[in-house]
């Protein structure tokens, strides 16, 4: 498994290929993406429980 902080640098990386604005625009449109694609989730009971479980 790969340390956090090799992650880390991985990721600074790839955001160094882009400009600020470029970089905020990618972030607000997957955003954007994970929203519109949580609107179409279902939930089971069990998903509701274990996302209470790791949260509170």
């Amino acid at each position: 498994m790969m340390e956090m902080e090799e992650k880390v640098k991985k990721l600074l990386d790839f955001q160094r290929q882009f400009t600020k604005r470029e970089w905020n625009d990618l972030l607000v449109q997957i955003e954007f993406q994970y929203r519109k694609k949580a609107d179409e989730l279902q939930f089971t009971d069990q998903d509701i429980k274990e996302i209470a479980k790791r949260h509170f």
